[in-house]
């Protein structure tokens, strides 16, 4: 019931309504009832982990001081398992992209959330330090896509 009629997962906007808060009681039972598709997923997430560690250990010692470089997007998508898990944290409603111009008289909708300065603050930037920690786990440097986008934001 969590996936369309062609096997595809569903924005969790389209869930039940009892499995669209991730600490409701559904979800935990959901969780429970599921655990070897869970389990293979967190077992995915595991061998993604070690696969980016060993890459890391094999960059630094074939010379690269810092080794990998990971690359933190300037938001996320709103039918993710990060808007659906931190959803007082991110402005899953509304999409970001870039305001009209001379190359793109329309502006751009790149179809992404954004995180709530709001709601980042309510909950001591939790969300963000934790993402910031993710993509700094397994390499030595980070990029930051439109690094603009970290002070202000066209929010659509």
């Amino acid at each position: 019931h969590l996936r369309n009629a062609q096997g595809h997962t569903q924005h969790w906007n389209d869930w039940p309504e009892e499995f669209r808060d991730p600490a409701s009681p559904a979800v935990e039972a959901f969780a429970r009832d599921h655990a070897d598709e869970v389990s293979y997923h967190a077992f995915g997430q595991w061998l993604m982990a070690r696969g980016l560690e060993r890459a890391q250990v094999a960059a630094r010692s074939a010379g690269m001081r810092i080794g990998l470089i990971s690359d933190l997007a300037v938001g996320a998508d709103g039918g993710g398992s990060q808007a659906w898990s931190r959803q007082a944290e991110l402005l899953a409603s509304l999409s970001v992209g870039a305001p009209p111009d001379v190359m793109n008289r329309d502006g751009q909708n790149w179809g992404i959330s954004a995180f709530s300065p709001w709601g980042l603050r309510q909950h001591g930037f939790r969300a963000y330090i934790e993402m910031l920690r993710a993509n700094l786990a397994h390499a030595g440097g980070m990029r930051i896509d439109h690094v603009l986008g970290l002070k202000r934001l066209w929010v659509m």
